[in-house]
């Protein structure tokens, strides 16, 4: 006869398994979205502001300061990250910087936009998927 906590473990043994299973479907989309988005961000030279803002940190050395420079490398990288996607997508958002609309010009780097944009689809899917 089981007790009541054999049947808690029991539980929360299966809710992990499932918990597990469903986070590993979503591991393969994941990382090829961020895959892409690495390489992509990486060709396009990012990252130049938050390099900027770090060593403009360094000089003042005060944890505002760090935490102000470490807010930009994110919001670098995450309207990059937008901005690409979007483009993939063929939508237009707002123009981030002309540095990312030159980019943009390059077929190359259209392709790497439309890699990422289908990819954060699959990723998408696989989410809806595992609900």
């Amino acid at each position: 006869m089981r007790t009541p906590i054999a049947w808690a473990i029991l539980a929360t043994c299966l809710a992990s398994a499932a918990c597990t299973a469903k986070d590993d479907k979503l591991a393969g989309p994941r990382n090829e979205l961020r895959q892409v988005l690495d390489a992509a961000y990486e060709n396009y030279g990012g990252g130049a502001l938050a390099a900027k803002a770090k060593a403009e940190a360094g000089e003042h050395s005060g944890a505002a300061a760090q935490h102000a420079a470490l807010l930009v490398a994110e919001a670098d990288r995450a309207v990059f990250e937008k901005y690409c996607i979007a483009a993939g997508k063929g939508e237009h958002l707002f123009n981030a910087s002309v540095k990312l609309d030159e980019w943009l010009k390059n077929e190359r780097n259209k392709e790497t936009c439309r890699m990422a944009a289908k990819a954060s689809a699959k990723l998408a899917e696989a989410e809806a998927l595992s609900k």
